[in-house]
């Protein structure tokens, strides 16, 4: 959903799966349907940190 999202926006297909690839690995990070589900602000920090390798 949040690559389908990004990219009918308009954004660029590599900022789109960096985007969704960030909401997935966040996702399941907590037990239960919709626990982990974070703001845009929290999966782009992660997005950032987990391209510079740095801990989350």
């Amino acid at each position: 959903a949040a690559f389908v999202s990004f990219w009918l926006r308009g954004e660029a297909s590599r900022r789109a799966l960096e985007i969704a690839n960030g909401c997935g690995a966040l996702a399941v990070t907590e037990k239960g349907p919709m626990e982990g589900i974070a703001s845009l602000a929290t999966v782009e920090a992660f997005v950032a940190t987990a391209r510079t390798g740095a801990p989350a």
